[in-house]
């Protein structure tokens, strides 16, 4: 059904998110037809080759959710990876500003793919994945005004706050890998949001953030990264800053999620003399 081109657009798209939550089990992959999985995607790939409008957008955004929930599995992820046309499609609208819901829906699928969703030792891909997934960033980079994805991470985090919970998830998923950690690092404000403890008010907010924070402390910590010359060459003046923002990181990590830099004011009894009449 979810591949029925005839069918209503409510129907395939109801149709496609229950494919995707049964792709999401661990052993999917061993009891479904893998064709089955591949002409779903090709049905995904035609919608989200769609000039979006008012009435598929939640088709678009269900296709996107669907891409998500069958990369929170490594198998899964690998698989999408078989046909990068899906994938480019999550990257691009990730950070290509086609519209809010679009751009949401994106986000916590492309964080799904790289990883967030999974233990820590599965979160990379086999060799073609990552080459893959690694050239999709650079050239969703390249062909967007920012240039670099260090610009698009730091622009996602520069928006409010539904969108910046999603790219927190994103950067928590992709930098386990040295080419984003190197991104992440090589770019201060994106440490200062991420370790700023008034940068989200809401519970949700706040711990997405914090996850962040511990994700890129941890990445850096058991990395080699600061010990490359050719890393630390080309952050030119702004590696003086790498010992500050590791201190940074280690501070915010400690703090927890929900400690902020303000000083609590306590309450204090006012004694005032009596009134005398």
């Amino acid at each position: 059904m979810g591949t029925d081109s005839s069918a209503d657009s409510i129907i395939r798209s109801r149709a496609a998110l229950i494919s995707g939550r049964l792709l999401s089990s661990t052993d999917a992959f061993t009891v479904i037809d893998q064709s089955c999985v591949t002409s779903l995607l090709l049905a995904i790939d035609k919608i989200l080759k769609m000039e979006e409008s008012h009435n598929n957008a939640d088709e678009i955004e269900s296709a996107l959710e669907t891409l998500g929930l069958i990369g929170t599995t490594t198998q899964g992820a690998q698989f999408l990876f078989t046909s990068a046309n899906v994938v480019r499609h999550v990257v691009e609208s990730s950070f290509g500003r086609q519209g809010r819901g679009r751009q949401l829906a994106a986000l916590h699928a492309f964080g799904s793919i790289c990883g967030v969703d999974r233990q820590e030792d599965q979160m990379k891909l086999d060799d073609q994945a990552e080459g893959c997934l690694k050239r999709l960033v650079y050239t969703a980079a390249a062909n967007s005004p920012k240039l670099r994805p260090s610009a698009l991470l730091l622009s996602v985090l520069q928006q409010d706050p539904d969108i910046r919970i999603a790219g927190y998830r994103v950067i928590s998923g992709l930098v386990v890998r040295d080419w984003c950690l190197r991104e992440v690092c090589s770019d201060s404000e994106i440490i200062r949001l991420v370790t700023d403890p008034t940068m989200e008010t809401t519970k949700l907010g706040m711990e997405a953030r914090y996850s962040c924070c511990v994700a890129i402390n941890k990445a850096l910590s058991s990395s080699r990264l600061l010990h490359e010359p050719v890393f630390l060459s080309s952050l030119g003046r702004y590696v003086l800053l790498v010992p500050d923002f590791q201190c940074t990181l280690n501070d915010a990590v400690r703090r927890g999620p929900y400690l902020s830099d303000r000083k609590r004011v306590e309450a204090r009894p006012v004694v005032d003399t009596a009134e005398r009449f």
